[in-house]
């Protein structure tokens, strides 16, 4: 396989092998498919001669096939010998083929495609990326300067948040201009509290529920609807048959425990009487305070 330079063939690749016994290389050069695989490649053909072996008390004239590498159309790019002195021995005649006639000024290969160079213009879009970015800047530099000499001010806006309270329920106030009908059905739409029923507690600000928080070991307030841990049941202290205004009761959770408020904070304890206090009153914050407690009520 050749490489032209300057012209003339001065490069060329040389094939060779060693094999163990001569054997073997009749073997491998006999094989149609390595025989095409050197005309291929080196452009190199096998060729046969007769000889003639002698065994025992006769003898029989076989072909042997070779690789001309030393008569006029030697072809010297394939080599194939039984050992590496044999093939020591031919490389005078090899010698010559990688001898380079390259001369110095000269055109390296007369038949490259100049095309090639338009991939050298790739790195211009990066160049002209960065011009046009700095272009951008000094403009908006030149904008703003020009805009601050004419008096133009930055527009700031000012944000502020306030908290407005939930205005109370107007029923209480609208209340006096109804009937006594109105009144009493009125009555009937809320559910009065009851002692024993499953009841959750909720804060009035921040929404959460009453809860008991066992991983900690104490009450807070940031339970949520449906949970067993929010679930509450009132208890009646003394002979107190409703739930009213003023009246004492304890609190219990699901397993039955009392909801008691000592010096160190809530918790539930399995007994009423353990130093801290288990009995709470109710004390409406709604401007009328007699009457029974319903559902919702603060």
């Amino acid at each position: 396989v050749a490489e032209m330079l300057n012209g003339e063939s001065a490069i060329e690749l040389i094939m060779m092998f060693t094999v163990p016994t001569d054997a073997e290389r009749q073997m491998r050069l006999a094989n149609k498919r390595f025989k095409d695989f050197i005309k291929d490649t080196m452009d190199c053909g096998v060729k046969t001669r007769p000889k003639t072996f002698t065994f025992g008390g006769g003898s029989k004239v076989f072909d042997e096939y070779f690789v001309d590498n030393e008569g006029p159309e030697a072809c010297l790019r394939f080599m194939m010998e039984t050992s590496l002195t044999e093939l020591m021995q031919k490389a005078e005649n090899t010698a010559r083929l990688l001898e380079s006639e390259y001369k110095q000024g000269s055109t390296p290969n007369s038949r490259r495609d100049p095309r090639f160079l338009f991939f050298l213009l790739c790195p211009l879009n990066l160049l002209f990326y960065l011009g046009w970015a700095k272009l951008v800047q000094m403009y908006c530099q030149a904008e703003k300067a020009a805009k601050r000499a004419a008096g133009m001010k930055k527009k700031m806006i000012k944000v502020t948040k306030t908290l407005v309270e939930k205005e109370p329920d107007r029923l209480p106030q609208i209340l006096p201009e109804f009937q006594e009908l109105e009144l009493a059905e009125i009555e009937k739409m809320k559910q009065p509290v009851e002692f024993g029923i499953p009841l959750s507690i909720r804060a009035r600000l921040k929404g959460g529920y009453v809860r008991e928080n066992k991983r900690e070991g104490v009450v807070d307030g940031h339970g949520h609807p449906f949970n067993q841990q929010s679930v509450w049941t009132f208890e009646a202290v003394g002979s107190s048959a409703e739930l009213g205004q003023g009246t004492v009761f304890r609190i219990r959770n699901t397993q039955g425990q009392y909801l008691c408020i000592d010096e160190t904070g809530s918790s539930c304890t399995d007994f009423p009487d353990t130093g801290g206090t288990t009995d709470f009153s109710l004390v409406s914050h709604e401007e009328e305070g007699d009457g029974e407690v319903y559902m919702g009520d603060v």
